[in-house]
C-alpha cells in the first residue's frame, strides 16, 4: 500500500471522529436521560408509597374524634386533639368546625370567638373538604382536610424526611373525576395539573419529570430535576459515550475506508487480469438421462488472485458488472472457451457449450461482435453455443425478449438459469421464447423428500414438458436424486457433483474420449 493511499485511509477515519463523537454523546444523552426519568419515577414512586402512613394518620384521627366521647370543644376534647397531634408526624393541628365555624383547636385551644372556615376550594372522592387560610397562627402554612367536623391541618415539609437532592418533588390531592389536583407539600414545579393525572413523564420549566399516583389514597407525587444538574451529575458517563462514539466513528470509517480501497484495488486487479488472460476456465460437464451419456458442458470463469488465492466468481463478476467492464469479462469467456474447445465442438456436433452472459451484455453491441468473431469465423454451428441467462436477470421482458429474439437468428439456443427462484410463469417463458430451462439446485436438494418445497420440481417438469421445453437439473450430488429424476419418466439432462466435478478443457476433453471409446465397444456375448 502506497503512502497516499495510507493517509486516505487516516484522513477518512479521522472524518468520520465527528459525527461518531457526536452519535455517542446523543446516544449517551439519550440513555442518561433515560436513566434519569427512571430514578424520578422511582423517588416519585417512594415517596408516594410512604406517603400512605400520612393517609393513615389523617384517617385515624377522623375516627378518632368521631368517636370521642367528649363533648365538642370541651376540655378532654381538646386533650385528645393535642395527643393525637403530639403523636402523629404529618398533622400539625387539628380543629373543630360546626355550621362553617371553627370553634376550637389542639394548638390555639378554645378559641374566645368562634371564626369563619373559608370557602373549600376542593372536594376530595370520600367527601373530604380542602380549605386553607384559617383565621389563627397555626393555618398559616398547611391545608386543612374537614371531614365530618374535624378538620386536620397537615404540614407541607412532613415529606421533607424522604427528600433526596438534587431531585425535588411536589405532593398532590387529587380528584380525577372533575381533573383537580391541589399541591399539599413541596415545590410549586410549574407542572401541567393534566400532566399530573395522567402520570405522564417528560420535561418542564423545571426540567426532567416523572409522576407516580396512589389511587387509593388520591396521592400523586411529582419528582423533577433540572437538566443541569442531571447532566453534570452524569458527565463522566456522557463523556464515555463521546470517546466511544469516536472510537466507534473511526472504526467505522477506517473499515468503509479499507472496504473502498479493497474494492478499489480488487476492481483494477481484475479488470488488469482479464486483459492480460490471467483468468482461467473450468467446464461442469451435463449428461442425458438416463443414458448419462455427456452431452454438454458449462464454461465457469474463475480467478486467482495474485498473494490471495482463489476469488469467488459471484463476487469478482458483481464487481465486473457494477464498474461497467462485464462485457470485457464475457468476451473473454467466449475466447478462451473456443480456444480450448473449438476442436470438440467441430467434431461433435451434438456437443453443446453454454456460457454464462450478464444482462447488460444482451443490449451491449459487443457480445454479438464476439459471437461473429469467436463462433461464426471459427466456424462453429451456432446452435452448439448457448447463452445462459439468470432467471433475475430476465426481469425486463420487454428488452430481454428483442435480444433472445435476435440471438435465435443467430442460430444460438438460450438456456434460463436458476430456474424457479425468480418470476417463473408459463407466461414468463413463452414470452422469453427460452429453449431450455436450467432448474436451481435448492429443488434438486429436497427431491424425493417429504420437505414442503419437495411439490415444486414435479410442478415444473410438468409445465416445461407442456411447452415442450427443454430441462437440466442442476445441482444433482446423490444417486436418489439421479434415480428419482430418472424415475419421472420425463427426458431431460441434469448437471451436478454426482456425476462430475468442474473439469479443465483438457480434463473434458479426456473424458468425453473416454466415455465415447466405451460405447463404441462392442457388446459381451449372450450366452
Amino acid at each position: 500500500m502506497t503512502d497516499r493511499r495510507r493517509l486516505w485511509i487516516v484522513a477518512v477515519a479521522l472524518l468520520g471522529v465527528f459525527p461518531g463523537a457526536l452519535g455517542g454523546f446523543w446516544v449517551g444523552r439519550a440513555v442518561l436521560m433515560r436513566t434519569a426519568s427512571r430514578n424520578l419515577a422511582d423517588f416519585a414512586r417512594f415517596l408516594a408509597l410512604n406517603g400512605r402512613s400520612y393517609a393513615l394518620e389523617t384517617s385515624e384521627a377522623w375516627r378518632a374524634l368521631a368517636a370521642s366521647p367528649a363533648g365538642f370543644c370541651s376540655p378532654r376534647d381538646i386533650a385528645t386533639m393535642r395527643d393525637v397531634v403530639f403523636h402523629s408526624l404529618e398533622i400539625k393541628d387539628i380543629a373543630r368546625s360546626r355550621d362553617g365555624k371553627i370553634y376550637c383547636s389542639a394548638v390555639a385551644g378554645q378559641l374566645a370567638k368562634p371564626l369563619p372556615t373559608p370557602s373549600s376550594f376542593m372536594v376530595l372522592p370520600n367527601g373530604a373538604k380542602l380549605f386553607e387560610g384559617a383565621p389563627f397562627a397555626s393555618a398559616e402554612h398547611g391545608t386543612f382536610i374537614e371531614l365530618g367536623g374535624v378538620a386536620v391541618l397537615t404540614s407541607p415539609i412532613a415529606y421533607n424526611y424522604w427528600a433526596r437532592p438534587p431531585m425535588r418533588y411536589a405532593v398532590y390531592l387529587t380528584n380525577p373525576s372533575v381533573k383537580q389536583v391541589k399541591r399539599i407539600a413541596g415545590e410549586e414545579l410549574g407542572v401541567d395539573p393534566a400532566a399530573v393525572l395522567a402520570e405522564t413523564e417528560g420535561s418542564g420549566p423545571s426540567g426532567l419529570y416523572a409522576v407516580f399516583c396512589d389511587h387509593t389514597d388520591h396521592i400523586c407525587v411529582l419528582a423533577a430535576e433540572d437538566l443541569p444538574n442531571v447532566l453534570s451529575g452524569a458527565q463522566p458517563g456522557l463523556n464515555g459515550y463521546l470517546a466511544i462514539g469516536a472510537l466507534g466513528g473511526f472504526s467505522l470509517s477506517l473499515v468503509l475506508g479499507l472496504a473502498f480501497l479493497r474494492h478499489e484495488v480488487i476492481d483494477k486487479q481484475l479488470r488488469r487480469a482479464i486483459r492480460k488472460g490471467k483468468l482461467h476456465l473450468v467446464y461442469h460437464p451435463i449428461l442425458d438421462l438416463p443414458s448419462r451419456r455427456i452431452v454438454g458442458a458449462e464454461a465457469l470463469v474463475r480467478w486467482n488472485r495474485p498473494g490471495h488465492g482463489p476469488v469467488s466468481p459471484e463476487f469478482f463478476v458483481c464487481i465486473a458488472e457494477k464498474s461497467g467492464y462485464v462485457h470485457e469479462l464475457t468476451a473473454f469467456v467466449f475466447q478462451r472457451a473456443m480456444e480450448e474447445l473449438q476442436d470438440l465442438l467441430r467434431e461433435n456436433p451434438g456437443f453443446t457449450l453454454c456460457i454464462n452472459v450478464a444482462a447488460s451484455d444482451l443490449t451491449h453491441e459487443e457480445l454479438y461482435s464476439v459471437l461473429e468473431v469467436h463462433v461464426r469465423q471459427k466456424r462453429i454451428r451456432p446452435e452448439q453455443v448457448a447463452l445462459e441467462l439468470t432467471e433475475r436477470s430476465t426481469a425486463e421482458l420487454a428488452a430481454v425478449g428483442k435480444a433472445i429474439a435476435r440471438l435465435h437468428r443467430l442460430g444460438h439456443r438460450i438456456y434460463i438459469d436458476d430456474f424457479g427462484t425468480g418470476f417463473s410463469s408459463l407466461s414468463y417463458l413463452q414470452e422469453l421464447e427460452a429453449d431450455v430451462i436450467k432448474i436451481d439446485r435448492a429443488f434438486t436438494r429436497v427431491c424425493g423428500t417429504n420437505a414442503v418445497t419437495a411439490s415444486i420440481l414435479p410442478q415444473i417438469l410438468a409445465m416445461v414438458e407442456f411447452l415442450h421445453i427443454g430441462v437440466i437439473v442442476e445441482g444433482v450430488e446423490t444417486e436418489a436424486q439421479a434415480n428419482y429424476l430418472e424415475s419421472t419418466g420425463i427426458p431431460m439432462c441434469a448437471q451436478g457433483w454426482y456425476f462430475s466435478r468442474e473439469l479443465p478443457a483438457e480434463g473434458l476433453i479426456e473424458t468425453l474420449r473416454r466415455t465415447r471409446m466405451q460405447d463404441a465397444q462392442p457388446e459381451p456375448p449372450q450366452r
